[in-house]
């Protein structure tokens, strides 16, 4: 019999839940045991970072060696990182890369400089030597730059070209030729060098392993170096170091470890192979003879002192030529000479031209030149000049005019200016026509010196011939004297001019005179008076009164009848030149 509790037990709500998980299990349970299981591996392989450090570089060096899939995926990085990295802070990467690139610039430098150095040693050295002077002819007949002979004189050894050749199938891969030297085809090269191969091999019972390393065609040598894909051939011209054997190797070795795999799957394509070029170039290389200098001490003496012969040669030739223009240059400025030609032989000035007898001699001038006068050969031709100095000279010299006349020459017309006789200034016109360079004579300035002095005399009577009367006891002028000054006046100036133009100076005295009547000292006072009122009176008039003077005049010393109330003036003529003096 059922209980009623455990009927509604059955029934309740938590327990149906109870009934459907236990279903769920049982029904469910292998596949989530599956993904429990599933889930406990999948966190087993999971890497650890540890793990990975530790196996990452040997799992690199594997995938390294298999092929190059690995450096072109971190290609991009390394570049964009290197890039990062030069923005961010340059200085880390010069520091870097300095310990590197520092030695290998110093080592570029140094080997540029020092091969250009040698250059210019070895073309000095044959430029300035017989051996050179015969290299420059060579070169001159031949056609040929001097370069290329001096290197064909000197030349050790030359390498002109070489070939990279596939060892297994013959095939040429690259080659590298110096200058203009033709490309030799491939077939020709790789078959001549089987053939010479096989021809050692079977005329001397050589060994396969033996192989053919050098022989000789003509001028040139093949050098032939063998690697496990590739073989190197030089051609060199003259007789190469064995040193050089060491330069090939490393060039194929370079070559191998670069294109292995270009080397290994090589067939018959070549294009690859054109990234060696610089590797053949490094195998171009020559040497030139070095001989050791010798003692060249009795040349360089030798050159020296005849450098310093030629020196001094030198200096005083061009001494000598600047002294020589100096002095052609003072003839050509002197009036009266006339330089036609000068030349200069063999240390022997010659100059030639023309002469006044009046000009300076070239003899007189030669001597403050420094120039030996054994040394000149000149010759001067006479001739008039038309310079007005000389016509002046020759004038004088054959008027002969007095001290009073000057003469001034000009276009051709000698004017004479002064004051002469009458007798001199005929003989002047007449004689002036045969004075060389003189056209005309032009008198009009002169002063007949005759007519002068007959005039002088009569105006001279006249001033001493006019009296000026006064008052009794009176100094005063009288008004109806005003026209006598006047005429005084103007017959002193006449008179200066005239004496002026003879080449003299007048004196003018003024004396006052009195009656006797009145006591001495009244007289004396009047005397004074009169004397000094007539001087203001033409001083008034306009008479300079140089040479002009009043005194009161002694009338103990002149006779009765000279004894007046009046003004008397006394000329005197004296020579301006003795009156300078």
């Amino acid at each position: 019999m059922i209980d009623a509790a455990q009927v509604e037990d059955d029934s309740s709500p938590s327990r149906a839940l109870e009934q459907m998980d236990e279903l769920r299990r049982i029904l469910l349970a292998p596949e989530q045991n599956e993904i429990i299981r599933l889930h406990e591996r999948v966190e087993q392989v999971r890497p650890d970072p540890e793990n990975v450090a530790e196996l990452l570089p040997e799992a690199v060096s594997i995938r390294t060696r298999k092929d190059d899939r690995l450096a072109t995926a971190l290609m991009p990085t390394i570049e964009n990182a290197i890039g990062v990295s030069v923005k961010k802070d340059p200085h880390r990467l010069v520091d870097a890369i300095f310990p590197v690139m520092g030695p290998a610039i110093r080592k570029a430098i140094s080997h540029a400089f020092s091969e250009m150095v040698q250059s210019i040693n070895q073309t000095l050295e044959h430029s300035l030597s017989i051996k050179g002077l015969k290299w420059r002819w060579e070169a001159f007949r031949t056609g040929k730059s001097f370069a290329e002979v001096v290197l064909s004189h000197t030349l050790l050894y030359r390498v002109e070209q070489v070939f990279l050749i596939h060892k297994a199938t013959g095939v040429m891969l690259q080659h590298k030729a110096r200058g203009a030297t033709g490309m030799l085809d491939s077939d020709l090269v790789s078959g001549m060098l089987t053939a010479i191969q096989d021809f050692v091999h079977d005329s001397f019972g050589a060994q396969k392993s033996d192989e053919l390393e050098s022989f000789r065609v003509g001028d040139f040598t093949i050098w032939i170096e063998r690697g496990s894909q590739a073989v190197l051939a030089a051609v060199i011209r003259g007789t190469a170091p064995q040193e050089f054997r060491h330069t090939l190797q490393d060039a194929l070795d370079s070559i191998h470890a670069e294109q292995r795999e270009a080397l290994e799957n090589f067939s018959g394509d070549s294009a690859p192979f054109a990234a060696t070029r610089p590797h053949l170039e490094s195998c171009l290389r020559d040497q030139v003879e070095v001989k050791a200098k010798k003692s060249s001490t009795a040349f360089w003496m030798a050159a020296t002192i005849v450098l310093l012969a030629v020196g001094l040669w030198l200096f005083f030739y061009v001494r000598g030529g600047l002294r020589w223009s100096d002095y052609i240059a003072s003839l050509k400025a002197e009036p009266g000479l006339v330089v036609v030609s000068e030349d200069r032989r063999w240390g022997t000035f010659y100059v030639t031209g023309l002469r006044d007898p009046l000009a300076r001699d070239p003899a007189e001038m030669l001597k403050s030149t420094r120039i030996a006068a054994q040394d000149v050969v000149s010759r001067w031709e006479h001739y008039q000049a038309a310079d007005p100095r000389f016509i002046i000279a020759r004038a004088s010299r054959l008027l002969e005019p007095p001290q009073s006349v000057s003469f001034k020459a000009e276009e051709g017309v000698l004017r004479a200016e002064g004051f002469a006789s009458r007798e001199w200034i005929a003989q002047a016109q007449k004689l002036a026509a045969f004075i060389p360079g003189v056209a005309a004579f032009d008198a009009r300035s002169l002063i007949d010196a005759d007519s002068a002095r007959q005039e002088f005399e009569g105006v001279r009577q006249r001033v001493e011939n006019r009296l000026i009367k006064f008052e009794t006891g009176s100094a005063e002028i009288l008004e109806d004297q005003a026209p006598v000054l006047d005429e005084l006046a103007s017959d002193i100036e006449r008179l200066r001019a005239l004496a002026q133009s003879i080449g003299s100076e007048v004196r003018i005295s003024i004396s006052g005179y009195t009656d006797p009547t009145g006591t001495e000292a009244i007289n004396a006072t009047l005397r004074r008076q009169r004397a000094e009122n007539i001087f203001s009176a033409l001083i008034s008039r306009g008479i300079n009164p140089l040479g002009l003077s009043a005194s009161p005049a002694d009338v103990a010393t002149l006779p009765r009848a000279s004894q007046d109330r009046k003004v008397n003036l006394v000329v005197t003529l004296s020579d301006a030149a003795s009156r300078n003096r």
